[in-house]
């Protein structure tokens, strides 16, 4: 099962907060959910986008994001940008 997480500082490294999962089902989806390949991006005023693919039995199940308006403290809920149409 790979997961994707998130972490953040605020001092360039030398502290950051604690690790917490940015694929909202990491805790609970399976061993063959792989959500893989993540990228993180930000306007530099406070707007974070996290994306990542997610495969589940070897299918692509699509293109995922979450997105944060506070500068990266809270995060709102898991969006399907793009599916696989054979995995639907």
């Amino acid at each position: 099962d790979y997961d994707v997480f998130r972490t953040m500082t605020t001092d360039f490294g030398q502290t950051w907060t604690p690790v917490a999962e940015a694929n909202e089902n990491a805790s609970v989806d399976g061993a063959d959910r792989l959500d893989v390949n993540p990228r993180a991006a930000t306007d530099g005023s406070g707007k974070w986008h996290m994306t990542w693919s997610s495969y589940e039995n070897f299918a692509n199940l699509g293109a995922f994001r979450r997105s944060s308006f506070d500068g990266g403290q809270t995060f709102e809920a898991t969006e399907l940008m793009a599916a696989d149409d054979e995995s639907e």
